[in-house]
């Protein structure tokens, strides 16, 4: 019966482990955390043969199978989306998570929303920036969308220009 249990924790968990995956990869819902991050990226993309061996030879359980069936499915096919359209590199770069450097404007209702100066490290290869309106949803959870700064930003939102630097760049 223990075992039951602890089969179905781990499904659930591999389960949500390639929900947050599609909608990272799919820039659906980013995760701010670096070891979060890396840990769904590859865990998801490592876990996956294990968890379809021990659904169909050990547990042999009817509905995980087709459960975890189709989530495979979706985490191969998420892969090979990115990487075609991307490049393996490129998938590699996008398990980075972006970083704050400065807060250019706060909304004047909402406090999880704002938007950001973001930069990327990208290793050797220098930095991605990018401003975004960022949407807190939680410290390592939020939605972006791209914005154009010469756009007039008046009303709601509050020009602050607080230097966050993550990134802890000189």
């Amino acid at each position: 019966m223990t075992v039951k249990y602890i089969g179905t924790t781990v499904n659930l968990i591999y389960i949500l482990m390639v929900a947050l995956f599609v909608l990272d990869v799919f820039g659906i819902l980013e995760i701010k955390g670096e070891f979060l991050k890396a840990f769904i990226h590859s865990g998801s993309l490592l876990a996956t043969p294990i968890i379809i061996a021990y659904n169909f030879f050990i547990r042999k359980s009817r509905r995980w199978n087709i459960w975890i069936g189709v989530t495979s499915v979706f985490i191969v096919l998420s892969f090979c989306i990115v990487v075609s359209q991307r490049g393996f590199l490129g998938y590699l770069i996008s398990t980075e998570s972006w970083n704050t450097q400065t807060v250019l404007y706060e909304h004047g209702h909402f406090g999880s929303k704002r938007i950001e100066f973001q930069m990327q490290d990208v290793g050797a290869l220098g930095y991605n920036k990018r401003c975004v309106s960022v949407t807190y949803i939680t410290n390592w959870f939020m939605i972006t969308e791209k914005v154009d700064l010469d756009k007039n930003f008046g009303g709601e939102w509050i020009k602050v220009d607080k230097n966050v630097n993550e990134l802890e760049i000189v």
